[in-house]
């Protein structure tokens, strides 16, 4: 199950750093919920608008990342660092996060819920 979940999580990564709404839809499950780091609930349909809406990812770099098992299911909880870029501004993020993973309806893993925990630098590319 470890390698599994390693595989969502990087394939939820690349989603997110390609802006590949397709693979982000089928990975994240239909009643996702999250709270980001500046405090704001999260629901599916609002993380995969962002993306339409054209938010980028620029880069997620995976610093720590510990899986913690129940049943079928497992905790990620990983510290990145991102550069997001926001109405042409980059922004980065030094972020802890938990990810809840389950397998769903036989579409395998999907991210259920989860927290953003993160310090921002909001800092400009080049800066």
């Amino acid at each position: 199950m470890q390698t599994v979940i390693e595989e969502r999580e990087s394939g939820l990564r690349e989603a997110m750093l390609t802006g590949d709404v397709e693979s982000l839809d089928a990975l994240v499950a239909d009643d996702l919920v999250f709270l980001s780091h500046p405090g704001r609930i999260v629901t599916k349909e609002m993380d995969i608008g962002a993306y339409q809406s054209g938010l980028k990812m620029e880069r997620i770099e995976f610093l720590d990342q510990q899986i913690k098992f129940a049943e079928n299911a497992a905790v990620t909880v990983t510290r990145a660092d991102i550069t997001v870029v926001v109405g042409g501004e980059a922004i980065k993020n030094a972020l802890w996060y938990t990810r809840f993973w389950k397998a769903c309806d036989g579409k395998g893993q999907s991210r259920r819920c989860g927290h953003e925990r993160g310090k921002r630098t909001c800092r400009r590319s080049g800066d």
